[in-house]
């Protein structure tokens, strides 16, 4: 496990195209919810579920990271943040769409206990 790391305020940060199945919980709860990243950057994610959390809700995530070229998982990320926004799609499955700050984080080995079993 890697100590903890804080973002510090900076220009915007650059968003990256990764598409990898996220697991987040508010803060306090036992239980996780799943969804699907759209893109993270090193200050937010951006990512799609099912489950509805409303603006400024303080969450826990865990997501992979993947290995550049290979498609594989790489370590984990698991991190503390807000919902920043949250919309409703009209696409068919009805998922909402998120935008959730990353303001501490952490890198975790894949048979790290702090990994829930859905990612």
């Amino acid at each position: 496990m890697i100590p903890w790391g804080r973002l510090q305020d900076s220009p915007p940060a650059e968003r990256f195209a990764i598409e990898t199945t996220i697991c987040y919980r508010e803060i306090g709860q036992e239980g996780w919810h799943q969804g699907k990243t759209e893109n993270i950057s090193a200050s937010g994610v951006f990512f799609r579920a099912r489950n509805i959390l409303a603006d400024k809700t303080r969450v826990e995530m865990v997501f992979p990271l993947p290995v550049r070229g290979s498609g594989a998982s790489g370590p984990y990320v698991r991190c503390f943040g807000q919902i920043v926004r949250a919309a409703r799609l009209a696409a068919p499955g009805g998922d909402t769409a998120f935008a959730a700050t990353i303001e501490e984080y952490q890198l975790l080995r894949s048979d790290s206990p702090a990994i829930p079993l859905q990612v």
